[in-house]
């Protein structure tokens, strides 16, 4: 049997598509099919409930086929055995619950696939030319071997050379063709439309050949191409044989029946053929809106596969407006680029002019901070063009850091007085991190710099030590200097050092008088409303009675009613015989109230207000003074040994040099040979007039300020 004659006998199972889909109505409408090429086709199709769309309303016509689809529709259309899979999968991206996996084992056992290596079929991946190719001559069972040389096609080299003999015998056939460009694109995907085209045309020579033509159908081109056109040879007729509708099994899950290839029906003259392809692969360019710069490779290729068609072949593409709206965007897009590559280009080059990170400095910062304002003045588009910033970043990190060590080492301190047993060295300052180490390694038996420890024993003279921190932040470093003195340890005089004195308040609290406010007084007219109330020391009591419209005058509401009340004070002790100047009681105001008051002070002085109206002027009726309070005081003797001061502390002193003043002053007065002196903020200490005094301390305070 000839190749061709063996073509016909095993394709005509795929009439048997119209068993393998779901039946739908016949008049589904479809929404995305009428720009289609195939849209006559698709339509018949959907009525006959031989395929239907994607469950949406739609078809898809240009989304392509996937390997273990097609694998079903070949073993459903051989009547392959479905019901005796393999207990272990073949491939290990078709595992048994895959919805294809009996299709696409039974697909292998015949030979129709052989995977793509390593234990993998493909499963996901679109059918290419070239595959169909393959299975096509696999169904055939011919031998393609050495066909591969008599290929033509500008791009026969890019055939994979697994494949290059089956597209060869399959070309031979008449099953698949190249285009018009003469290539024949071996990477190409199958399209559902192109499906569609076949699955029809396919049906309609079956069902000639079934009546008894005498013509066997010609099997049509697995891609919408003009064929070529090799030399006819003679086939006999075959005799059809019924072909057995197999158990319908569930579908893919992805959509519509699997495609098993796009090409010319026997019918099409040339032109349409050419025009065909072309019309799809302008469809299936994106929309406007969704164009990018990565398009235009595709976009070019469809323009120069249009531009190699004749007249009447472009004529019958009709519309390509599709392709015009994506070159002219792609135009646009390019110009956009170029002016977004304008814009980055400088941003980019004085990025790249930063020094690298280790080399940056503070004086580099106003390159810095220009770079960066640059940079974010960008689109995004722009941004994305100047690339890796990682040199600008760096740098801000550096500088950052560079600050943050200047700010340490300015602000960095040490205050050592010489004299003490450990210097305080900070690990940390402004955020950086402090390290120490000695410029003089040999000074180490007088500074411990792990512990700040200072051991003076055994120096015969003052010596200077230097101390190096090491300054760190990030990646920035720097170092300080700092010298201190140690003074050697000599005859000195008897030195106290007192205990910390954390507060300072030792103040004395006077006696007080007795002592009362009124309200806020609101009128001087007491003609109509007089107001009556008593005042008493505990030992008189006088009568005050307000009667009268107390004239202002230039004075306030308070001044003149504490005048009025003081008046009737005044005339009661000139009524009784009692000196005004050894008076008790007095009233004064101030403003809008006045007060009343003892004269004398202390826990004894008292007034009470009595009578009917003293709520109207005071809010309580009693009011006590208090007596001098010594609580604070503190008190601790110091002596030479001839002579003593007893120091007292009876004031609230600003600080340690305030509250030194107050004890040397009275040392001085006591004439003891010893002056006190600040040691720190929290500190004093009693030091001896020369070395052959010896000081001591007591009193009752004396162990709230020093040792035992």
């Amino acid at each position: 049997m000839s190749l061709k004659g063996k073509s016909i006998s095993i394709l005509s199972a795929a009439a048997l598509l119209g068993a393998l889909v779901p039946h739908v109505s016949a008049d589904a409408s479809l929404s995305d099919i009428s720009n289609s090429h195939a849209k006559d086709a698709i339509n018949e199709l959907v009525s006959k409930g031989i395929i239907h769309g994607t469950g949406d309303g739609k078809f898809n016509p240009a989304s392509g086929i996937q390997r273990q689809d097609f694998a079903i529709i070949m073993a459903r259309a051989l009547q392959l055995d479905l019901s005796h899979p393999p207990v272990t999968p073949t491939f290990k991206d078709v595992p048994k619950e895959n919805y294809a996996y009996a299709a696409v084992e039974a697909a292998f056992k015949a030979g129709l696939f052989k995977g793509m290596g390593n234990g993998i079929f493909g499963a996901g991946q679109n059918l290419t030319r070239e595959q169909m190719a393959v299975i096509f001559v696999n169904a055939l069972g011919v031998n393609p071997a050495g066909k591969g040389s008599n290929l033509t096609f500008s791009d026969a080299a890019s055939i994979s050379a697994w494949a290059r003999d089956a597209v060869a015998a399959a070309v031979e056939l008449g099953l698949i063709h190249g285009y018009p460009d003469g290539t024949f694109n071996p990477g190409n995907q199958a399209t559902r439309q192109d499906a569609a085209l076949v699955t029809v045309q396919f049906l309609n020579d079956k069902a000639k050949a079934d009546e008894g033509s005498t013509q066997p159908p010609k099997v049509p081109p697995a891609t919408p191409t003009p064929p070529t056109t090799p030399s006819p040879k003679p086939t006999p007729k075959p005799t059809p044989k019924p072909t057995p509708t197999p158990t319908p099994s569930t579908p893919s899950s992805g959509g519509d029946t699997p495609s098993n290839g796009g090409g010319e029906t026997p019918h099409q003259n040339p032109d349409q053929a050419a025009a065909e392809p072309v019309k799809a692969e302008i469809a299936a360019l994106p929309a406007k809106a969704n164009i990018k710069l990565s398009d235009k490779p595709a976009v070019v290729q469809a323009r120069a596969h249009y531009d190699a068609l004749t007249d009447a072949q472009k004529a019958l593409v009709g519309d390509i407006a599709k392709l015009t709206e994506a070159e002219q965007t792609i135009a646009e897009l390019e110009a956009q680029a170029a002016l977004d590559e304008q814009a980055a280009a400088p941003v980019r080059a004085e990025i790249a002019a930063l020094p690298a990170k280790v080399d940056v400095k503070l004086t580099d910062e106003p390159a810095v901070t220009s770079a960066r304002a640059h940079y974010d003045g960008l689109t995004d588009s722009q941004k994305t063009r100047v690339g890796d910033i990682g040199k600008l970043t760096d740098a801000e990190d550096m500088i950052r850091d560079l600050k943050i060590v200047a700010a340490a080492k300015g602000d960095l301190q040490i205050v050592y007085n010489g004299v003490a047993e450990k210097i305080e060295l900070p690990s940390s300052q402004d955020g950086a991190t402090i390290t120490w180490i000695l410029k003089n390694m040999e000074q180490s038996t007088i500074v411990d710099i792990t512990t700040g420890s200072v051991q003076r024993e055994g120096l015969n003279e003052n010596t200077d030590v230097v101390l190096v921190a090491n300054i760190a932040a990030g990646a920035a470093s720097d170092t300080k200097e700092i010298n201190i003195r140690v003074e050697a340890i000599k005859d000195e005089p008897e030195v106290i050092t007192s205990k910390t004195i954390a507060d300072f308040d030792f103040s004395t609290i006077y006696a007080t008088q007795a002592r009362g406010e009124s309200f806020q007084v609101q009128t001087t007219d007491f003609q109509s409303t007089p107001k009556h109330f008593t005042i008493s020391d505990g030992k008189i009591t006088i009568p005050i009675d307000l009667t009268w419209n107390i004239p202002l005058g230039d004075f306030t509401v308070g001044q003149v009613v504490g005048s009025a009340v003081d008046s009737f004070i005044q005339d009661y002790c000139n009524a009784n015989g009692i000196d005004l100047g050894k008076r008790t009681l007095g009233a004064v105001g101030f403003g809008d109230t006045f007060s009343i008051f003892a004269f004398n002070t202390g826990s004894e002085s008292s007034v009470t207000l009595g009578g009917p109206d003293w709520q109207y002027f005071f809010p309580q009726s009693q009011y006590n003074g208090t007596d001098i309070d010594h609580s604070k005081n503190r008190t601790f003797n110091v002596s030479d040994g001839e002579h003593t001061a007893v120091v007292t502390l009876d004031w609230q002193y600003a600080s340690m040099d305030a509250l030194v003043g107050a004890i040397n002053r009275q040392l001085q007065g006591a004439s003891v040979t010893a002056a006190a002196e600040t040691v720190n903020a929290n500190q004093f200490r009693l030091v001896a007039n020369s070395t052959d005094i010896l000081l001591s301390v007591s009193g009752v305070d004396k162990n709230q300020f020093f040792e035992e």
